[in-house]
């Protein structure tokens, strides 16, 4: 991978890049494991970039984003600046101003890659992509978001989206629960027509 497909600035500190490979991988579980590892790449990539610009960021259009060798580390060895908390969720080490760590949100689903990060502390960031599956059982997994089972395709999957991105933010698994969220800012970035995404920010 050598740089970001897309990048953009969103009004509330928060910056997310999208990547699609030219071709779709097989769905083997080495080759999820394969687009974890360039997900983390991704955000490490997306981490300089705020460095390196203070986060001042375009807010669409961004290309080819350069090399990336020098952000850090592998997530799990303590050393890099992407590291996981105790609930699993990634953050990026102390890289703004004061030193503080930053939220960060990592989803792929299929060939497709999204990462976001916050560009300052105080705010949570949950990013999720999927692919539209049509052999999905969406009428007997609506009820699981509060949908009716004549729920759409294209509804279900954006609702699904906004859930685990909302579930990526703040942690809270009960869709009854996520409704008393307020988010700051909510963003349906540009992806592929068969793919459904959400962003959701939050305070923390």
């Amino acid at each position: 991978m050598t740089g970001m497909k897309h990048c953009s600035a969103l009004d509330e500190g928060v910056v997310y890049a999208i990547r699609t490979h030219g071709a779709e991988l097989p769905t083997a579980r080495s080759s999820r494991r394969e687009m974890s590892a360039l997900a983390h790449e991704l955000l490490r990539l997306l981490a300089r970039k705020v460095v390196s610009e203070s986060a001042d960021l375009p807010r669409a259009g961004m290309q080819d984003a350069g090399p990336h060798d020098d952000i850090g580390h592998d997530l799990g060895d303590g050393q890099g600046p992407v590291f996981k908390d105790a609930d699993g969720r990634p953050w990026v080490r102390g890289i703004d101003r004061d030193g503080a760590n930053l939220s960060a949100s990592i989803s792929h689903s299929r060939h497709v890659i999204a990462v976001a990060l916050a560009t300052r502390p105080g705010i949570s960031v949950g990013i999720d992509i999927e692919y539209k599956d049509t052999r999905r059982p969406v009428a007997d997994m609506a009820e699981q978001l509060l949908l009716p089972r004549s729920a759409t395709l294209d509804d279900f999957y954006q609702v699904w989206c906004r859930y685990e991105a909302v579930f990526k933010a703040t942690g809270i698994i009960d869709p009854q629960a996520q409704k008393r969220v307020s988010p700051i800012e909510e963003h349906v970035p540009k992806l592929p027509a068969d793919f459904a995404g959400h962003l959701v920010v939050t305070a923390s």
